[in-house]
């Protein structure tokens, strides 16, 4: 007989842990759990952290975890929650426990009043999602540039490797006029150019104020990939920002990014400094996500070549939203894969 109830997390984070194990074959620590479910700066759960579970009599069997966040759009903010880890053991799927976990969460979200569940299944979950309700907004590609094809042809694939040891703050060439910093976290003034360049513009964003970007990023416990912040500046005015990842394997990713007004200018001289660290630090190749229709055309100068991802962004109003026909600005980042 199969129970559902939420995940009490002080008391059952190691077994949730251990379903986590089981289903992805790879460890959850428990510094990584803190940070993912406790530490969120949105979360609104902080005795069960959004966590749904299934069991079937004492044994966990299934789980499904909501990220409480928030999204912008024309000047104002909505409440909402991504999607985040659903699983189930192999050998109990195909007994309706997925579509089961995904309407308790939907109905808790209803009850806390969040506006919209946004989610980045793979093919595999997609049709899932699709029949609970969903609407699939996008389908993801990710730009791809080779940068050194003797070391990519080395790389390490097959397993995971630790995160590389990088200075924490330094200076990148950049053009005449302009400064490009490097840091551990987002500079304050980011919030300010949020606000800019989304206020009045027909693009729904998730949350990225400092705050926001420097616990995503700048305090994520991953083992297997450093992360820093370039900053662009002119004349002490922020013009945009880069967050850099670099994995152990050698794979460089922007793994998001913002400038001032969507200038595709700006976005140039971002994405030389971003080439420039990359290549600094040895990595093989750079991925980064289009995120901005009038940035493609940079990308594809800079020798960027797109790659259909297994993934797609699905959406679900569970109120009436005046951005349920707008396009979402996406980058690597806004995943929930961390």
């Amino acid at each position: 007989m199969i129970s559902y109830s939420k995940l009490a997390a002080e008391r059952d984070s190691d077994e949730y842990r251990e379903l986590f194990r089981a289903v992805f074959a790879k460890e959850m620590s428990e510094e990584l759990f803190a940070w993912k479910y406790l530490a969120n700066p949105h979360q609104v759960d902080r005795e069960h952290c959004l966590i749904f579970v299934a069991r079937d009599g004492d044994q966990l069997v299934g789980a499904r975890s909501l990220f409480p966040g928030r999204v912008f759009y024309r000047g104002a903010w909505y409440a909402g929650a991504q999607g985040g880890d659903t699983m189930v053991l192999p050998s109990h799927r195909g007994r309706g426990i997925f579509s089961a976990l995904l309407e308790l969460s939907v109905a808790e979200l209803g009850a806390r009043g969040l506006n919209v569940l946004y989610n980045f299944p793979n093919r595999n979950s997609l049709r899932g999602n699709l029949s609970q309700g969903a609407r699939l907004t996008k389908k993801m590609y990710t730009g791809v540039r080779l940068l050194d094809a003797g070391k990519a042809r080395r790389r390490e694939t097959h397993k995971l490797l630790p995160a590389p040891d990088l200075p924490v703050r330094g200076e990148l060439p950049a053009p005449r006029g302009y400064a490009l910093t490097l840091g551990l976290y987002a500079a304050p003034q980011v919030d300010e150019l949020f606000l800019q360049a989304f206020t009045g513009v027909g693009l729904v964003a998730q949350d990225r104020t400092s705050a926001q970007l420097n616990w995503r990023f700048g305090q994520y416990p991953n083992p297997h990939k450093t992360y820093r912040f370039i900053h662009l500046w002119q004349d002490q005015v922020l013009l945009g920002y880069a967050v850099l990842a670099l994995s152990g394997n050698g794979v460089g990713e922007i793994a998001d990014y913002l400038v001032r007004g969507h200038s595709p200018g700006h976005f140039t001289r971002l994405l030389g400094g971003a080439l420039s660290w990359f290549r600094r630090h040895g990595a093989t190749h750079a991925k980064v996500w289009y995120a901005y229709p009038e940035h493609r055309g940079v990308l594809t100068l800079r020798g960027f070549i797109p790659k259909r991802l297994n993934i797609s962004f699905v959406t679900r109003f569970l109120a009436p939203a005046p951005f349920e026909q707008a396009p979402w600005y996406l980058s690597m980042g806004d995943t929930d894969t961390f």
